[in-house]
C-alpha cells in the first residue's frame, strides 16, 4: 500500500469543511457547569475520604477523583479557545476560579503555553509541554 501525504491532507480538508462550525463552539456556560460538576465531584470524593479510612473505600474515590481532576484539564484547554473571554475580565476571573485554580494553573500561562505548543508542536527543547 503506498502512501501520499498530499493526497491524505487534501482528503482530510475535504472532510473536514463539511463539519459544521458550530458543533465545536463551546458554550462557555456549559463548560461552566461542568466545571462546577467536577469541583462539586472531587469536594464529595474528598469529604467520603475524610469519612471513611478503608482503602477499598478510598482507592476508587482516588481513582474518581482523578478523573475529574484530567477533566477540568480538559476543560481548561477548552476555555483557551474561547475568545469571548478575553474581553471580560471578571468572567475570566471567575472560570479561572472555579476551572484553573482548583489544579493549580490559570487561563493565561495555559494560554501562552498552547500556543507555543501549537508552534513548535514535539519540537525537542521548544515544545512546552515536553521541556
Amino acid at each position: 500500500m503506498s502512501y501520499d501525504p498530499e493526497v491524505e491532507t487534501r482528503l482530510l480538508k475535504e472532510g473536514v469543511a463539511k463539519i459544521p462550525r458550530e458543533w465545536f463552539r463551546p458554550n462557555e456556560w456549559v463548560v461552566l457547569a461542568q466545571g462546577l460538576g467536577d469541583v462539586a465531584a472531587l469536594a464529595l470524593g474528598a469529604w467520603a475520604c475524610l469519612t471513611w479510612t478503608s482503602l477499598a473505600v478510598r482507592i476508587p474515590i482516588w481513582i474518581l477523583m482523578a478523573g475529574r481532576l484530567h477533566g477540568l484539564g480538559v476543560l481548561m484547554h477548552d476555555l483557551v479557545h474561547l475568545t469571548t473571554l478575553k474581553r471580560n475580565p471578571l468572567k475570566k476571573l471567575l472560570f479561572d476560579a472555579v476551572i484553573c485554580y482548583p489544579i493549580l494553573m490559570n487561563m493565561d500561562y495555559y494560554g501562552l503555553a498552547h500556543l507555543i505548543h501549537h508552534q513548535d508542536s514535539n519540537v525537542a527543547g521548544k515544545d512546552p509541554y515536553f521541556v
